[in-house]
This record gives structure tokens, C-alpha cells and sequence, in this order.
């Protein structure tokens, strides 16, 4: 058995590092795998650029987000490393690290590695990662319980030769935050603070019996935000009892930095509908008079909304979105002029309970000086707000999503 490992010059992709490796007995075609599930080798050529810097980075996902890729054909078995290689970068406090690699291309074999901190690569006659899934399918998984913080490459060896080989790896972060949702959650998607904003929060029971209640705050990546709410001190999560026709109000302050995220209210009792709610934002801007807004809640199971956006005459319309679900997700846009005629698509993958907010005008260009709407749909349940400025952001007020 062999290995051969070498850079070359793809087109633009100078210097992309590719280790081709003759891994198999010549007799059956089967792939050679010492006990500890590393992959040996007799003798090892190496040549190269002298100069490692023009080697390109991996390319970096974001939690929950696919990316289609493309493994070109080999003569020989190749382990695809330096810019065909991924990264993700796992926080602090990440309870589990889950990587799935699904090839659409049959008959193939593709083995899936991480490393953390650096790229897998070829040392002493062995692959070197901190995880593998080397099955003999192109379908592979690997899942890394209380994950380490850092960055984790992930790399691919194609045991398939003369086949070119497309494709999907997907990482996905699972936090402490990231759980379930009960189904009758009220969900908040913009919950902001400081930067001169606040969010007042009221909440009553509208039923005739007690309930108890949980209130948890998210910034943008689904983890756990801690906001200072007046009388609770700085938290990020708060419960409580309401009785039947009681308000609770939960309000930030406007000092500090600004702070974005999202809240999720989760009522006591499973399935019960005692529990209603809306958000006041409020802006307090030095030498002018407050602006606020109402925002009614979303939650879990709207999958289809739609919003009107105004962008004409100096106006700014803003959307947040929210994936509250445990599994990340992709919602399908559909942007129409104020005709109804179709000005273009897109798509928005949300990682689990992971937020995003944005400018129509600079999301969807082609909002931009028009009037319209904006079709969101999914598979799954998500939540959303609109907000429209007037000229020169002196006020703003709530669009409400259309269902």
C-alpha cells in the first residue's frame, strides 16, 4: 500500500492541499484498516509551493446550515483537505457537536473526519483526527458529546475513484438552550435593549384558573442571553404565577449598549391557552419625542407569513425571524412588488432556536424605493416581526405578519 501526498494548482484554487492515497489490497479492492482505525502506509511523497501561506482556508459553516460541495474524480483514493475542508467554530458551553455528511452521488465511498484546532492532515503513515465515520457508504455522522470550545475542521476521504462526488455536510451546534419548546409557547422575536431601546413585556391570563409561567431569553445563536429586567435583577430566565385576569409587565432599560434577541414564554400547563401577551418597543432618542411600537407574539407553528415592506419615499422596513425549534430549519422567501408580480427568492436557513433580523432593502435589493410583500414559508413552525421607519429612522411602528 501507498500513499502519495501532494499540492497542485486547481484553476483559482492555487495550492489546494489534495493527499492521494492507494489504500486497498491489490487482490480484493477492500480497504486496509489497522485495529485502531488509522490508516497506515509504507512511503510517503510530498512536494509543494515553498511558501504554506497560499494555501486557501477552509470554509466556514454556521450551525445547522448545509453546504453542497463537489469532490472531483481521482485515479487513486484521495483525502480532500485544506480548502476543500470546513470549519465550525463550537462556543463555550456547547453540549453536543453533530456532524452529517449525505452524498447524492450512488455507489460511492466518502469517509467523514474532525479535527479540533487544525486541519486533518497525514503524519507518520496515519490520518490524524480527533473523530471519525469511516462506514462503507457515502453517508457518514459523527457526534462529539460536551465538544471542547474552539474551531473543528472537517475533512473527506474519497475511496470511489474516477467518480467526481457531490455532496452535503452539515454542523450542528446543540447549547444548553437548545430543547425543546412547548407547543404552546408565546414567542418574542425581537427582545431588545440599551442603545436607547426598550422592550416592555405584558403579560395576563386570560382563563379563569392560575398558571404558572417561564420566561427565557436568547441572543441571535440560540444561546442564553442575560437581560436586566427591572426588579429581577440581570437574568436569563424568570418564572412566575399569574392569576386568572392578573398583569405581569417585565420592562429593560435603555442605558448601555444595544442588545438584540429574542424571548420565549412557556406556559405551565401543556397545551393550555390561559396565557396572553404583546411587547411595547420603545425609542428614546436625545432632542425628540419617544417612539413606540406593539408587537403581538408569534409561535411554533406558523409556517407561513407574509409581510409588507415599504421602502418608497425614504421609509425603512425591517424583519427579525426566529427558529424556535430544537433542529435548525430554512424558510422559503418569495419577494413581490406592490403589483403582485414576482421580483425574485431566496432562501434563509435558521440553526436551532437562532435568530437574524435585517433591512429588506438590503437583504432583497429589489425592495429597494418599492412597496410590496415578502412570502415566508417552511417546513417547519417560526416566528417573525416587521418594523417600519419613517425617513431618517426618527419613528418607527410595527407590521404585523399576515397570515
Amino acid at each position: 500500500k501507498m500513499i502519495v501526498d501532494f499540492r497542485y494548482t486547481l484553476g483559482k484554487r492555487t495550492a489546494a492541499v489534495v493527499l492521494f492515497h492507494l489504500l486497498c489490497n491489490p487482490a480484493t479492492g477492500q480497504k486496509l484498516r489497522p485495529v485502531d482505525g488509522e490508516v497506515s502506509r509504507q512511503s510517503v511523497g510530498k512536494a509543494g509551493p515553498s511558501d504554506p501561506s497560499i494555501i486557501s482556508p477552509a470554509t466556514a459553516l454556521s450551525s445547522g446550515t448545509q453546504a453542497t460541495f463537489t469532490l472531483p474524480a481521482r485515479a487513486n483514493p484521495t483525502l480532500f483537505t485544506g480548502d476543500y475542508s470546513y470549519t465550525i467554530s463550537v462556543p463555550a458551553g456547547t453540549t453536543q457537536l453533530k456532524v452529517d455528511l449525505t452524498t447524492a452521488t450512488p455507489n460511492v465511498d466518502v469517509d467523514l473526519y474532525v479535527r479540533l484546532g487544525q486541519d486533518i492532515e497525514l503524519s507518520n503513515g496515519m490520518v490524524v483526527a480527533d473523530y471519525r465515520s469511516e462506514g462503507d457508504t457515502a453517508n457518514e455522522s459523527i457526534t462529539v458529546n460536551s465538544p471542547a470550545a474552539g474551531t473543528y475542521y472537517i475533512g473527506f476521504l474519497l475511496w470511489t475513484t474516477n467518480t467526481a462526488v457531490t455532496s452535503t455536510v452539515t454542523a450542528t451546534i446543540t447549547t444548553g438552550s437548545t430543547s425543546n419548546l412547548a407547543g404552546n409557547t408565546l414567542v418574542v422575536p425581537q427582545f431588545i435593549n440599551g442603545g436607547g431601546w426598550t422592550t416592555v413585556l405584558f403579560l395576563t391570563n386570560t382563563s379563569s384558573s392560575s398558571e404558572n409561567y417561564t420566561i427565557r431569553f436568547f441572543d441571535n445563536t440560540g444561546a442564553p442571553r442575560q437581560v436586566a429586567i427591572q426588579g429581577s435583577g440581570t437574568i436569563n430566565t424568570l418564572t412566575g404565577s399569574v392569576s386568572p385576569g392578573q398583569i405581569a409587565v417585565f420592562q429593560t432599560s435603555d442605558a448601555g449598549t444595544l442588545a438584540l434577541g429574542w424571548a420565549a414564554v412557556i406556559p405551565g400547563t401543556a397545551n393550555a391557552t390561559r396565557l396572553n401577551m404583546f411587547t411595547v418597543f420603545r425609542f428614546h432618542g436625545s432632542g425628540a419625542a419617544d417612539s413606540e411600537a406593539i408587537v403581538t407574539p408569534g409561535n411554533m407553528n406558523d409556517r407561513s407569513l407574509v409581510f409588507v415592506y415599504d421602502n418608497a419615499s425614504g421609509f425603512s422596513s425591517g424583519v427579525a425571524l426566529v427558529n424556535p425549534n430544537s433542529a435548525a430549519i430554512s424558510l422559503a422567501i418569495t419577494i413581490r412588488g406592490q403589483n403582485g408580480g414576482t421580483l425574485g427568492s431566496d432562501t434563509i436557513n435558521l440553526a436551532a432556536n437562532s435568530q437574524t433580523s435585517f433591512f429588506t432593502a438590503d437583504r432583497f435589493p429589489a425592495t429597494a424605493n418599492n412597496r410590496g410583500s415578502i412570502v415566508i414559508s417552511s417546513n417547519s413552525g417560526f416566528a417573525a416581526v416587521g418594523l417600519r421607519f419613517s425617513p431618517g429612522f426618527a419613528t418607527f411602528t410595527s407590521f404585523p405578519p399576515l397570515k
